[in-house]
């Protein structure tokens, strides 16, 4: 048979009064508002087993809970820190690998500055203002047609381009 935990009388009209306000609170913190019911209603006179009942937990919830009440008091009522599944990775960890990301791939080729021959977009000049001056979706149709083309020529850097 479970012990028959109650918790502790207030130890002054603060105490009793904060724990109270807490009970009926709307912005406090969820888990002490449910932990300041549990007292609440210890005071009131209910088992621990109507309280779990009433609260809709474990009757052994709710005597772990009232006997950290009645050896710390008010204190006692959050959360104990620790609880959860712990990070994989420490925080320098992610760190050092969200700035890997930001940084550019090794073995990445660079635009060559003067692409007037050299860049595939030159080549594909004429056939993308066509496209332009029939009025249709400039990515879509390219795309389906050349996909392997990389960048249009409005972003490459060759005056002769730029005119486009």
């Amino acid at each position: 048979m479970p012990k028959q935990v109650k918790a502790r009388e207030a130890q002054d009209e603060q105490e009793e009064r904060t724990v109270r306000k807490l009970a009926k609170s709307h912005h406090a913190p969820a888990d002490w508002k449910f932990h300041t019911q549990m007292v609440v209603a210890s005071w009131v006179g209910k088992t621990p087993k109507e309280i779990a009942a009433d609260l809709e937990c474990h009757p052994q919830t709710v005597r772990i809970h009232l006997a950290r009440f009645n050896a710390e008091g008010i204190a006692g009522l959050g959360m104990r820190p620790g609880s959860g599944r712990k990070p994989r990775l420490t925080e320098r960890e992610r760190s050092r690998i969200l700035g890997l990301v930001k940084q550019l791939p090794p073995g990445r080729l660079e635009r060559p500055t003067g692409c007037a021959t050299s860049c595939p977009s030159a080549e594909v000049a004429g056939h993308s203002r066509s496209m332009r001056s029939l009025g249709s979706d400039k990515g879509s149709e390219r795309a389906l047609r050349e996909p392997f083309l990389t960048p249009r020529p409005s972003s490459c850097t060759s005056p002769s381009l730029m005119l486009a």
